[in-house]
């Protein structure tokens, strides 16, 4: 019951806030400008305070019913507290709650004289330049948006499983990364604008030396690995899921079998960089391990998906990271969901 009402007002507060951003960002539009008479009201015979109050509480409800949520469902599922909600979430929430209550401000309250709209005056468009960086960095915050990863990947429980069983065939690589460079002095011309001793602005062109990086190598290869086997506890990979939602991180790890097969990888190691250590003036090594083909290491895993709701999915999730309710939609995912860590092992050896 819970759940729906949160979900419904979110799915309200939601719209609210699109119909905000478009007067901010396209009002020239005719649409807009019939948003902005119906939305926030320019008839004298309108109460703004009491509008102004109902905008701020739509724009706060959606969070404060997923904290009240999350806060009780802690009760029943101490395990939530490995999953706390970003900072940088609430962060962007507070930016655009913020701009949408100034916007409305001076909208409701600035008293415009004549047929000027308030949209021409300065502090509307710094609202509109603030509003658009806002939600530009709303969108750059899906690429570490954790929970639209996990909704990206969403599997039954035996589907899971037989994505972890999958991963047991798999064999794991090593790679041997090199890059070698240095740095030359460049010189390039550069146009300005300069005002002359008669006060007229004119415009020269000069040289300007900068300093570039010149890659001269930049090569990766395999380690060879004698053999290998798979070491992981099937027990703990394939236990039953006991939450009817589980978020799901798999990791990796390479190991040598013995003492053997590690003396074999450092003298590979050793090598490789004693092949490429005089390449150039700077040289950085480095390496990367992992399991060939594997595929998503964040899954969200439902006991019954004919139960999902349908708010659970990376196209409304990622409508909401562009509105103020992102962290409340975390909190809201993480009330719902336990967590889970599974390890795959690979082991190589020389036999």
């Amino acid at each position: 019951m819970f759940n729906n009402i949160f979900q419904a007002t979110l799915t309200c507060s939601s719209i609210i806030t699109y119909l905000a951003s478009l007067v901010l960002l396209f009002n020239t539009s005719p649409l807009t400008e019939q948003i902005e008479v119906l939305f926030f009201g320019h008839s004298p015979n309108e109460q703004p305070l009491a509008l102004f109050i109902s905008i701020i509480a739509l724009l706060i409800l959606p969070d404060f019913l997923a904290i009240v949520s999350y806060g009780s469902s802690r009760k029943n599922n101490p395990e939530m507290d490995q999953q706390p909600s970003a900072g940088f979430r609430i962060l962007v929430d507070i930016i655009l709650i913020i701009l949408i209550v100034w916007f409305s401000y001076t909208d409701l309250f600035t008293v415009v004289q004549g047929q000027q709209s308030y949209l021409s005056n300065p502090q509307s468009t710094n609202i509109q330049l603030c509003m658009g960086a806002a939600l530009f960095v709303a969108f750059a915050s899906l690429a570490i948006f954790q929970p639209l990863k996990f909704l990206r990947h969403i599997r039954s429980e035996e589907e899971t499983h037989e994505y972890f069983k999958s991963l047991l065939d798999k064999p794991p690589y090593i790679n041997f990364h090199v890059h070698a460079y240095h740095y030359e002095w460049r010189t390039r011309w550069v146009t300005e604008t300069y005002t002359d001793s008669q006060g007229r602005t004119a415009t020269r062109t000069r040289p300007e030396t900068y300093r570039e990086q010149v890659t001269t190598l930049r090569l990766s290869i395999p380690y060879a690995i004698p053999s290998w086997q798979d070491a992981t506890d099937l027990q703990t990979l394939l236990e039953p899921q006991e939450f009817p939602i589980v978020k799901i991180k798999i990791s990796t790890v390479i190991k040598p079998v013995d003492a053997s097969a590690q003396q074999h990888y450092h003298q590979a190691w050793s090598d490789f960089r004693d092949k490429y250590k005089t390449t150039d003036t700077l040289v950085d090594f480095s390496t990367s391990k992992g399991i060939s083909g594997m595929g998503p290491t964040l899954l969200l895993s439902f006991l019954n998906l004919e139960e999902r709701s349908i708010f659970l999915n990376a196209a409304f999730c990622s409508l909401i990271c562009l509105t103020s309710f992102t962290w409340g939609y975390s909190l809201w995912l993480d009330q719902m969901s336990s967590i889970s860590e599974k390890t795959v092992c690979k082991e190589y050896s020389l036999s």
